[in-house]
């Protein structure tokens, strides 16, 4: 059977659960690490295994927020603008150093061995280098007039 991306979109959000209920049961959200699970710290074996764990566990609660942003709506797009202070916004938003936005990118692919543009969602925050602010990994992508969107809260 041929899976679509809304298969394992369901997918995530549902494993989403269970990996929020492993944070929870382990108490990682309470702490940032495992101090909340009884382990002999004597036991070599053990001392890895809270080592690794709270490393996994790190990296599932990133997982999960992902997961989580990717599940909330997405608002209407709008184009950026720089405002009277040098600042982008839209009517919605400000973006200032460490905004998270999502911009629309084209980009050329070969599905059938012709080009063709495709335009693509990116997730990224805004920057500033002194003289102007940009995307983070994305210096030389025009801000002005660039089509953003947020996720709702």
């Amino acid at each position: 059977m041929d899976r679509t991306i809304n298969d394992l979109s369901a997918r995530l959000y549902s494993l989403n659960q269970e990996i929020k209920a492993a944070i929870s049961e382990s108490r990682f959200d309470e702490y940032e690490d495992l101090s909340g699970i009884k382990s002999d710290p004597r036991d070599p074996d053990q001392r890895q295994l809270v080592r690794e764990y709270r490393d996994i566990f790190d990296k599932l609660e990133t997982a999960s927020r992902a997961i989580d942003y990717l599940q909330r709506p997405a608002a209407d797009p709008e184009r950026l603008h720089k405002n009277s202070q040098g600042k982008y916004e839209t009517t919605k938003k400000v973006y200032s150093c460490g905004s998270p936005v999502e911009f629309l990118i084209t980009e050329e692919i070969w599905p059938d061995g012709e080009p063709e543009t495709v335009e693509e969602w990116r997730l990224g925050r805004i920057e500033h280098d002194g003289t102007d602010y940009y995307i983070f990994g994305y210096h030389d992508l025009p801000l002005e007039g660039l089509t953003v969107r947020q996720r709702e809260d």
